[in-house]
């Protein structure tokens, strides 16, 4: 399944398409039922559909702060919608003039490009400035425009919480990989190229790979298990400390440091994919490199 993917507000969008917008963060088991009970309820087999997003995610845009709130990186948000069998993907500039917008404003955008013949929103997709515009005033618009609308209530688990992608943020920062990967619906994963680094690993005899990832929030820093994916055509087994290395390097700038057990090949400007499977233990600072050596051993011994 290919997808195409638009990225500018004047990009020539296919008319008449089934479209279903939200910022779909982390397109977790409840993006998931969105999607495809829209799909199921509204495509005919000879149909388009398409979901619309946002860029950056609007929480992103009014964080004064800067910090990375997204849980997922956008090329895992493309490769997740190829999958759900999903033919477009837009992922629309969210800026001042958008911020701005009354309600109205922007139904009458996306209706005039996008021209669709369905729209389908979660109950809780709010937009315009000041987040005026409701699923029923939306409703509303698309029926004074002979547009068919969809309001997906929440889907919730079996245990009765809402699948939320605030719930997977929650997760993240307690480094309860299990519990996000169960919100999600499938692996959390994360993808960069690595980078040279300062290579006192490699003197402890442990090779490893670093990346700066910065557009996604990390999970709590400390050591993971993990799974590298699909490299030179194999997965392997990882052990991934994300943070600021206090032994050794002690920065500000969060980085991640992989050791793939098996694999010690030249990865210098490679783009490694992982999924992280468990927490093992918090970052620490060692007094010396020799007990730092003597933990990665431990930590070792944790993913055999």
């Amino acid at each position: 399944m290919s997808i195409t993917i638009y990225r500018h507000t004047h990009s020539d969008i296919p008319h008449y398409a089934h479209w279903v917008i939200g910022n779909f963060d982390g397109l977790h088991k409840g993006h998931q039922h969105l999607i495809t009970l829209a799909q199921k309820n509204t495509f005919g087999a000879s149909e388009c559909s398409g979901v619309m997003s946002f860029n950056p995610h609007p929480k992103v845009f009014f964080n004064h702060n800067k910090i990375p709130l997204n849980v997922m990186q956008i090329s895992e948000k493309i490769l997740k919608l190829c999958e759900l069998n999903v033919d477009y993907f837009y992922l629309h500039p969210f800026n001042k003039n958008v911020a701005d917008m009354s309600a109205l404003e922007f139904c009458q955008k996306i209706t005039q490009q996008l021209k669709p013949q369905s729209i389908t929103i979660g109950y809780d997709f709010f937009f315009g400035k000041n987040r005026s515009g409701t699923p029923e005033f939306l409703k509303d618009f698309c029926h004074n425009n002979q547009i068919k609308c969809n309001i997906v209530d929440p889907v919730l688990s079996e245990q009765g919480y809402r699948y939320a992608s605030q719930s997977v943020r929650e997760a993240l920062k307690t480094g309860d990989i299990p519990l996000a990967t169960s919100i999600l619906g499938h692996d959390y994963i994360l993808s960069g190229r690595v980078i040279k680094g300062r290579q006192l690993a490699r003197q402890l005899g442990f090779a490893t790979a670093n990346l700066l990832i910065n557009d996604v929030m990390l999970p709590r820093y400390g050591v993971y298990a993990c799974d590298i994916i699909n490299l030179d055509g194999k997965d392997y087994k990882a052990i991934t400390n994300i943070g600021v290395k206090p032994t050794v390097f002690s920065h500000s700038t969060p980085l991640i440091e992989i050791h793939i057990l098996g694999f010690n090949q030249d990865l210098y400007g490679k783009k490694l994919r992982f999924s992280l499977t468990r927490f093992i233990r918090d970052e620490k600072k060692f007094l010396s490199l020799e007990d730092l050596k003597k933990q990665i051993q431990q930590d070792i011994k944790e993913i055999l």
